[in-house]
């Protein structure tokens, strides 16, 4: 009998966008004048010798479909990972750029492949490991039923005419890590489910300005 192994294989590519451009999650216009630290696509890659798979992590708050699909495209080309198998999201930073400003989407759709690509040239015999805990201090649902039948989204603090958060939150962290035979480890992935945008400011300031993952 054939014993298939597990390999897993990580790895980031800087997508750092230029001065100048758009900043994305308010709704003023903002362009970035400096850079607080870098942003990155992270790869995740897991092979068990029949099924590969690929997730990727963004420092941006969102990307469209149009630009996924072409990213996915080329990791297919490159990789011979299907669409279905490529995973893509956004942690949702508040002070990155507008993707499809300046050009930045074709050069991001590139460094989504890289990224992938990379991981897939360290791909290594691995051991994966799952946990979970939970932690809902800091969460709140921003969706609430209103005295009038309607559902808003950030009806104010203090609004009278609030009369219960429209649904449930999600306290759980997830955490999947994955070491090498010797121990060492090659990746942490984890997951909650918050809106957070610790740069953004409550009054006009230089992080307005200022590129950052945020985290």
């Amino acid at each position: 009998m054939n014993r298939r192994m597990l390999k897993a294989g990580a790895a980031s590519v800087c997508i750092t966008p230029p001065l100048g451009i758009k900043i994305s999650g308010y709704f003023e216009e903002r362009k970035a004048k400096d850079i607080h630290d870098d942003l990155f696509a992270r790869s995740i890659v897991f092979d068990d010798g029949e099924t590969k798979l690929a997730i990727v992590v963004c420092d941006l708050i969102g990307v469209g479909r149009a630009y996924l699909d072409q990213a996915k495209l080329l990791i297919e080309q490159r990789c011979g990972i299907p669409p279905t198998n490529v995973l893509v999201s956004c942690t949702h930073t508040h002070t990155g750029p507008e993707v499809e400003d300046m050009g930045y989407g074709g050069i991001l759709v590139q460094k989504i492949a890289d990224s992938v690509q990379l991981a897939c040239n360290s791909l290594t015999e691995a051991e994966v490991g799952f946990g979970k805990e939970e932690e809902g201090k800091p969460l709140g649902n921003r969706r609430f039923f209103m005295r009038d039948g309607t559902v808003w989204t950030n009806p104010g603090t203090m609004n009278p005419n609030v009369v219960k958060p429209a649904g449930p939150v999600d306290p759980e962290i997830g955490v999947l890590c994955a070491r090498d035979l010797n121990g060492k480890t090659i990746c942490l992935l984890a997951n909650y489910a918050m809106h957070y945008a610790g740069l953004s400011p409550t009054k006009k300031g230089e992080d307005m300005y200022t590129i950052s993952a945020d985290y």
